[in-house]
């Protein structure tokens, strides 16, 4: 979400992860793809400059990060409603995947 997302909506700053340090799956996705690209922002770790941050955020977009993240996650999502699907049907199954649907689809 820090890559789609607006500060107002995540209400922290975009990109935050990415300027205390942590790697998340879009970026992972993009950076195997090209780690040469990344190089010479990654290796300043949190020492990167907020130019810097956005750099890498549009690389991630031109990598296709964001595009992959989501389907990676869709697909993890559709094995678990399918795992969901084989237990009991229940108030608790149902609210299982009302929660799993929304942890896809949140925007915040």
């Amino acid at each position: 979400m820090d890559y789609t997302s607006s500060s107002k909506i995540l209400k922290k700053p975009v990109l935050e992860d990415l300027a205390q340090g942590v790697y998340t799956s879009p970026l992972l996705f993009a950076l195997a793809k090209d780690p040469l690209a990344f190089a010479p922002f990654l290796d300043k770790k949190q020492n990167i400059s907020l130019e810097e941050i956005k750099k890498v955020g549009n690389l991630v977009h031109k990598l296709d990060g964001v595009k992959d993240a989501i389907a990676f996650a869709k697909s993890y999502t559709e094995k678990a409603l399918a795992d969901i699907d084989k237990l009991p049907k229940n108030d608790v199954t149902s609210s299982i995947k009302k929660l799993t649907h929304s942890l896809l689809n949140r925007k915040f």
